[in-house]
């Protein structure tokens, strides 16, 4: 007895060719020889394989020939069919232009001419998805022992293109294995350790194929906004950059412009209390010859800064401005007991007047 079959089993990625008319070429395995593909029924998993001598007959290969392309395989009521007459106006995408032997493989050359394929294919493929080919036919199998059966008497119906989904969409090509050998009411199937029915089981994995494609988009979605967000890190983090370094021009403008400060108000204090200024000497210097002043032994330290002396130069020039005003007062004094002995200052008037005419 004949049984549908649809090879799910994952191949080699297949090739892309763009023709003249917009069509889409692809090329691409769609069965291996001697490989144990599996499937499963109400007792449980059988492993069939197809022999090369049969694969590679005439006969298999001429089945193929211009057999329809399908995206994904078909189905109705949610159950993988074969396509038809009645259904070959809503399945059929494309037809198989040749079939040939690849190494252990039956290779097919499918191009597919219905537009709105070949764009659902061009964008799968450009954004690097799965795409696979499934092979929809019939077979009749015969028994090599245990649960091994061989495929013989394969009748091609169609090529599927699938475009991989991810886990979701492996979870669904398991269920296409399934729903073939649903022959009995109400037979459950495990999933998860769950008992469900064929139908409940391809509802629950539609529902995860749909979870899958919203994860995806909610994972692309997030992806820009982390893009986004390290672009913007990166123009606040240049920004940063450039007001640090102006932060820097200007701090040191700004402890230039203190010690301007500082140093005249030195080089004053200094003209207070000494004879004369060399204004073009360090400023360490000036206040050295401030604190000697005070204290003659005063030795400099080498290297010292201006804060280093700082609280000994102003104690030095407070000490000598108390000196200073004790002098004045000291002369002032000795002026006016001279006045009180009766000590008179005899000026000539005629001086004066020499002065002011440049004479002697």
């Amino acid at each position: 007895m004949p049984h549908n079959r649809y090879n799910l089993k994952q191949l080699e990625k297949p090739n892309f060719i763009e023709t003249d008319e917009g069509f889409l070429q692809i090329k691409g395995n769609i069965l291996k020889a001697d490989s144990f593909m599996e499937y499963r029924n109400k007792t449980g998993v059988l492993r069939e394989k197809i022999p090369k001598d049969i694969l590679f007959s005439d006969d298999v290969k001429n089945s193929f020939l211009h057999k329809k392309v399908t995206l994904e395989h078909p189905s109705t009521s949610g159950k993988l069919s074969m396509i038809n007459s009645e259904n070959v106006a809503e399945f059929g995408k494309g037809t198989i232009i040749d079939v040939f032997e690849n190494g252990d493989c039956l290779g097919a050359i499918l191009q597919v001419e219905d537009k709105n394929a070949v764009n659902f294919i061009k964008d799968r493929h450009n954004k690097n998805e799965n795409i696979e080919l499934s092979a929809g036919y019939t077979a009749e199998t015969e028994l090599i022992k245990g649960n091994e059966y061989i495929q013989k008497n394969i009748i091609a119906n169609h090529v599927a293109i699938l475009a991989g989904k991810g886990r979701a969409g492996s979870d669904v090509r398991l269920i296409y294995n399934y729903l073939d050998y649903e022959e009995e009411k109400g037979m459950t199937l495990k999933f998860n350790g769950e008992d469900l029915t064929s139908e409940e089981l391809l509802a629950k994995a539609i529902n995860l194929q749909n979870e899958n494609e919203n994860l995806k988009e909610k994972f692309n979605g997030l992806e820009l906004e982390k893009k986004a967000l390290f672009d913007e890190k990166a123009t606040l983090e240049t920004e940063k950059q450039t007001l640090i370094t102006e932060n820097s021009k200007l701090e040191a403008k700004y402890n230039e412009l203190v010690t301007e400060t500082e140093n005249k108000e030195i080089i004053s204090k200094a003209k207070e209390v000494l004879n004369s200024v060399d204004e073009k000497e360090k400023i360490e210097k000036i206040m050295e010859k401030v604190i000697k002043e005070v204290n003659p032994k005063f030795n400099m330290r080498e290297n010292a800064t201006v804060n280093d002396l700082k609280d000994t130069f102003n104690f030095s020039v407070e000490t000598l401005s108390e000196m200073d005003k004790e002098a004045k007062l000291s002369e002032r004094s000795k002026f006016n007991n001279q006045n009180e002995a009766g000590l008179t200052l005899n000026i000539d008037n005629g001086y004066f007047s020499k002065k002011r005419t440049g004479g002697n």
